[in-house]
């Protein structure tokens, strides 16, 4: 059964784009950056202060250089390995919900095929998000699908991502679309 589009009565769900921070992955990316910086610190203050830069000075560049070379590998990292990811994101915010759905579903073949990229992406994405960009990739296609009116594959694809992700935070929000959805109050 295809329904409407949400109204307003019914407020749709939101894309996930950014998502709630595991204080685990939070701390272990900031462990690497605080690494970073010793590395630029150890390597680079000593070749500053033999060109004649002051030690104080030295030290801020070094940490500096660190954490641009953080900054870097995450966004070079995140633009190259989850490009099919940021397309979907940025086609579901213009509005085109079925190059959005071909793209999240590109994204979730990748890294279905790359799990590695998603269970390290602490490590390989310095990301730390707490909800795996395949979760966020089945969420967004529903959510796209919801956009078209197709509830029944809303429906179904977020019942597949409760299956493979039985635990996911992503869980209640879920819950509580679908029984809006069914028309029904959601479980408190």
């Amino acid at each position: 059964m295809t329904a409407q589009p949400p109204t307003a009565a019914t407020p749709p769900p939101r894309p996930q784009t950014i998502s709630q921070v595991s204080t685990t992955f939070l701390f272990l990316n900031l462990g690497i950056l605080f690494i970073l910086c010793l590395l630029m610190v150890a390597w680079l203050r000593p070749l500053l202060i033999d060109r004649g830069v002051e030690a104080t000075a030295s030290t801020l560049y070094a940490l500096s250089a660190g954490a641009l070379i953080f900054t870097i590998l995450s966004r070079g990292t995140k633009a190259g390995l989850l490009r099919d990811h940021r397309e979907g994101v940025a086609h579901t915010h213009a509005g085109r919900y079925e190059q959005a759905i071909q793209s999240f579903q590109k994204s979730d073949e990748f890294l279905s095929a790359s799990r590695w990229v998603d269970d390290l992406r602490w490590l390989v994405c310095l990301d730390s998000s707490a909800i795996s960009y395949r979760e966020m990739a089945r969420f967004n296609i529903g959510f796209c699908r919801l956009q078209m009116g197709d509830t029944a594959g809303a429906q179904a694809e977020w019942a597949k991502l409760l299956a493979e992700f039985p635990q996911s935070r992503l869980k209640d929000e879920i819950d509580k679309d679908i029984a809006q959805l069914e028309g029904r109050k959601p479980a408190a």
